[in-house]
């Protein structure tokens, strides 16, 4: 499924840089949860890169095939056109950081 989150909570930040007139820089987010969330489901970001910081805590996600844990620290790149969620676990304790941007096409000018 095609997803591109821009939903906001006291504890979820986003910036839709995509409403503010950027093209390529689509959103830019943060989560800083104090109690586990529910899973996040499996998605797709068709055309897009999404980097992912851990700064603090530790968190499973799988793409497509492989799971991955990330402590706090990690940096996860997600590529283009991959699946990716955090299987069948929570979104865990912790504050990460991402951003989500379109590949320019190649006449782009």
């Amino acid at each position: 499924m095609q997803y591109l989150d821009k939903k906001q909570t006291k504890d979820r930040k986003i910036l839709d840089l995509e409403s503010l007139g950027f093209n390529d820089f689509l959103v830019v987010g943060n989560y800083n949860y104090k109690s586990v969330k529910s899973k996040l489901e499996t998605h797709v970001h068709t055309g897009m890169i999404e980097i992912m910081y851990l700064a603090k805590g530790h968190q499973y996600y799988q793409i497509a095939d492989v799971e991955y844990l990330l402590r706090g620290g990690d940096v996860l790149v997600i590529p283009p056109d991959t699946a990716h969620g955090t299987s069948g676990y929570p979104e865990d304790i912790g504050n990460l950081y991402w951003i989500v941007f379109r590949i320019p096409s190649k006449n782009a000018g």
